[in-house]
């Protein structure tokens, strides 16, 4: 066994600060609106990306309409409408989701699923660049809507948010249903 010497406990001392200072208020005081027909608490120190900073992190044409990060932006949310949602389930979208995730990298892990009330959830390990990345993947109805988000960071720090985002999963309200969560 190895002894500890002064530097560990320093990494450490750091760690479990970062992680009090998480346990503080965690969501903003008010729902956000994004004119989608929902409205939801984003935790706080996230901030709405512009369509210059969103094409930094996101390099595809087609990305969600709707993106907030945090600072350095390891960690972020998005939210896009799915088209053409029909009769089919959250469970449904989220197990064809998983199918083009597979296609897309097989090398992409698969954790598990849930769900928080009328949103399904499922949490899986990706890739990129040199990073492996913790990725929440959310649906849920809004209408005749189906609302995809999801909550990405570095996968070091996946203990950190795991728990939050969940929470966050209850504050989402619809036009159809103000007074509870989804």
């Amino acid at each position: 066994m190895r002894d500890i010497c002064n530097e560990d406990f320093d990494s450490f001392f750091l760690r479990v600060n970062r992680l009090l200072e998480m346990e503080e208020e965690v969501f903003q005081g008010e729902d956000t609106d994004f004119e989608m027909g929902f409205s939801i608490q984003i935790p706080r120190d996230f901030s709405r990306m512009e369509k210059e900073e969103a094409e930094n992190v996101f390099w595809s044409k087609n990305r969600p309409p709707v993106l907030f990060a945090r600072a350095g932006r390891n960690e972020g949310i998005t939210f896009q409408i799915l088209s053409g949602a029909g009769d089919r389930e959250p469970e449904d979208w989220g197990r064809r989701a998983k199918e083009l995730l597979n296609q897309g990298d097989r090398r992409t892990v698969f954790y598990g699923d849930g769900n928080e009330g009328k949103t399904y959830w499922m949490e899986y390990k990706s890739f990129a660049a040199r990073e492996r990345i913790y990725n929440i993947l959310f649906l849920f109805q809004v209408g005749k809507d189906m609302i995809m988000g999801t909550f990405y960071c570095l996968f070091q720090d996946y203990q950190i948010w795991r728990s939050r985002i969940l929470q966050m999963l209850h504050t989402i309200r619809t036009e159809e249903n103000t007074d509870e969560g989804i």
